[in-house]
C-alpha cells in the first residue's frame, strides 16, 4: 500500500498569502476604505497628495499616496468606489497578479503624470482604476473566447470599446465623464488614465502568457470563483508528488 505526500517545491494555491495573511484583494479593499477615512482629514491630504514643488523637494512618498485623496466627495465616490469595485472583480486572480498590477500602475501613471504633464497636484484613484479594469476585461474576454461563449466576449470587447471612447470625450471635452469637475476644482488627466489601462492589458497579457492568472476552483473556499479551472491550474500526483511506504 502506498500514500503520497505533496512535493515541498508545489506552489500554494491558498488565497491567503504566507503567514496566513489576509488575501491580497481584501487588502486593496482595506486600502481602498482607508481612502475613504483620508477625506474626512483635510490636513493629511494635503500632506499626501501628488504635489509636483513637494515632490521636487524631496517628499517621494506623495508619488503613491497621491493616488488615495480626492478633489470632493463625489470624485471619491465615483473613483474610489469604482477601485473598491473593481478590486472585488478582480478577487479570484492570483495574489502576485494583483499585487503587480496595482503597484506597477501606481509608479507608471506617477511618472506619466511628472514627466508628461505641467500638472502641480494630482488626486485620485481612476488611473489605478483603469489599470484593474483592462485585467479583468482580458480574463473576460479570454476565458469566454476558450469557453466558446462569444457574446459575452464581445460584450466584455464593448465595454473596453466604451472605456477607450471615455477617455477620448475627457481629452477631447477637457471636463470629466462622471464628476462634476468644475464643483470639485479639477480637470481629468486622460494621460493617467491610458498609463492605467496600458498597465492592465499588459499585466494581464502577460501572466496569461506564464498560465498564471486566477486561483483554482476547488481551494478558493468560500470566495468561489466563477470561472472554469484551467488546466495547468493544478498539478498532478505522477508530476509532483513522491510516494512513500506506509510501513504496512
Amino acid at each position: 500500500m502506498k500514500t503520497t505526500r505533496s512535493n515541498a517545491n508545489s506552489p500554494s494555491l491558498s488565497t491567503r498569502g504566507e503567514g496566513g495573511f489576509l488575501p491580497a484583494w481584501f487588502m486593496f479593499i482595506l486600502l481602498g476604505f482607508a481612502s475613504i477615512l483620508l477625506q474626512l482629514f483635510p490636513p493629511a491630504l494635503r500632506w499626501l497628495q501628488f504635489d509636483r514643488p513637494a515632490i521636487a523637494a524631496g517628499q517621494v512618498w506623495r508619488l503613491f499616496t497621491g493616488h488615495w485623496v480626492h478633489w470632493s466627495g463625489e470624485h471619491l465616490f465615483w473613483s474610489g468606489g469604482v477601485f473598491l469595485l473593481l478590486v472585488f472583480l478582480n478577487r479570484h486572480t492570483s495574489p502576485a497578479r494583483l499585487i503587480t498590477c496595482v503597484l506597477s500602475s501606481v509608479v507608471v501613471i506617477s511618472a506619466t503624470t511628472w514627466i508628461g504633464t505641467e500638472l502641480r497636484f494630482y488626486h485620485g484613484l481612476s488611473g489605478i482604476d483603469s489599470a484593474l479594469f483592462m485585467l479583468l476585461a482580458v480574463d473576460l474576454i479570454a476565458e469566454n473566447i476558450a469557453g466558446r461563449r462569444p457574446i459575452r466576449a464581445w460584450a466584455a470587447l464593448a465595454l473596453v470599446i466604451g472605456f477607450i471612447a471615455k477617455i477620448a470625450y475627457e481629452a477631447v471635452a477637457g471636463r470629466a465623464f462622471f464628476v462634476d469637475g468644475a464643483a470639485a476644482g479639477m480637470v481629468p488627466v486622460p494621460l493617467a488614465h491610458l498609463a492605467g489601462a496600458a498597465v492592465g492589458l499588459m499585466n494581464g497579457m502577460m501572466w496569461r502568457k506564464k498560465g498564471i492568472d486566477r486561483l483554482p476552483v476547488a481551494r478558493v473556499g468560500r470566495f468561489k470563483s466563477r470561472f472554469p479551472v484551467r488546466s495547468n491550474d493544478f498539478t498532478t500526483p505522477s508530476a509532483n508528488t513522491q510516494s512513500a511506504p506506509d510501513g504496512s
